[in-house]
């Protein structure tokens, strides 16, 4: 039986996860409410959304959505773009509660469209799917299922091939670990054993990422990243979608403001035991493996010819979980070292933008 994390307080992998999700609708949004902007409306789905609070009153990702859209009540109106919530819970206590909430909450005017259901996952995405794809709309999927059946492969492929769509799907990495080979299990998921069996227990979710990864058409630009979050002896996790280089830009810059060490993790998950209050002696112990062999590869990529341009480095360092700033210290160590001339390489999303020419890597000395 499923446990119902609202009749206790959200624990910190929760928040952890709830604050992902609100700091990246922050930046998310605004970027279809400016003048000019050529969609007309947002649609956000949360599809296991819950009553609205945990038991002590902690907002959850209804509320946090509700507080977001407030901030911009004056440019929805001005610019007449449609906004709609859809929330969707199995259990119709649940929804009540919400409405309940929201009524109390905002008394009078509400800064969008509501839509309330109580209906199993499948069955909703299918009745709503024709919204996500209709012309002129940017799309928002939060799903928080409590496990792992439900976003299966036709699902995230149907998800990932909606245009103007970004999702952040939570699923218990460490079921997958223990019970790939269930049956049950790969009624939903057929992630080889190979993959699960290459990492270990608390990388688990980087491989996960990896099968959801090998399920994205080849002739489509899509971005995944994932973030781990340890509850006890469990690891679960976060995957993010989108088919924009901003938005996984900015979801990458998030992780990195929760996790400064790897930028993917609340735990230390490469038992990297880096203590900022007593730093070693020597720089390279008080820095992260993942960082370290990031760079490495990065060099040997440069170097070796696979990337050619400002904006392949670019999305290279995205890829993987990097901030373009990751690389572009990379950059600079490689022009001190003499490896690379003095370049002004753009490595930015502003060297992306529509009009801008890729900059060449030269190699060798100046």
């Amino acid at each position: 039986m499923a446990i119902d994390l609202h009749k206790k307080p959200f624990d910190e992998g929760t928040i952890v996860k709830l604050s992902l999700y609100e700091n990246y609708m922050q930046e998310w949004l605004p970027v279809f409410l400016r003048k000019g902007s050529n969609f007309r409306r947002i649609n956000i789905f949360d599809f296991f959304c819950g009553p609205g609070k945990d038991d002590k009153g902690q907002k959850g990702s209804p509320l946090i959505t509700l507080n977001i859209l407030d901030q911009y009540l004056e440019d929805i109106e001005r610019l007449g773009i449609t906004v709609s919530l859809f929330f969707n819970d199995k259990r119709k206590t649940k929804i009540k509660k919400l409405k309940d909430q929201i009524s109390f909450s905002y008394p009078n005017k509400i800064p969008c469209e509501i839509s309330y259901s109580s209906e199993n996952f499948e069955d909703i995405f299918n009745k709503l799917i024709h919204f996500m794809t209709e012309r002129s709309s940017a799309n928002f999927l939060f799903l928080d299922q409590n496990g792992i059946k439900h976003i299966t492969e036709e699902i995230f492929k149907t998800i990932v091939n909606i245009q103007t769509t970004d999702f952040l799907f939570f699923i218990s990495s460490s079921t997958l670990s223990r019970f790939n080979e269930n049956p049950e299990i790969k009624k939903y998921l057929h992630i080889p054993e190979e993959i699960i069996s290459s990492s270990d227990y608390c990388h688990i979710h980087r491989s996960v990422l990896k099968y959801y990864r090998s399920l994205i058409p080849e002739n489509r630009e899509y971005y995944l990243c994932p973030f781990s979050i340890k509850k006890g002896a469990n690891i679960y996790g976060l995957i993010f979608g989108t088919g924009h280089l901003l938005g996984i830009d900015k979801f990458v810059n998030q992780c990195w403001k929760i996790d400064p060490h790897t930028g993917d993790s609340n735990f230390d998950i490469d038992n990297d035991q880096i203590d900022e209050n007593q730093l070693s002696l020597f720089p390279e112990i008080d820095r992260p493996k993942k960082v370290q062999g990031f760079e490495k590869e990065l060099k040997d990529a440069i170097l070796s010819g696979n990337l050619k341009t400002n904006i392949d480095i670019y999305k290279y360092s995205l890829f993987n979980g990097f901030k373009a700033e990751h690389a572009r210290k990379v950059l600079s160590k490689m022009i001190k070292d003499r490896i690379l001339p003095h370049q002004k390489l753009n490595v930015s999303y502003g060297s992306c933008k529509l009009g801008n020419q890729p900059q060449k890597i030269i190699i060798g000395p100046k």
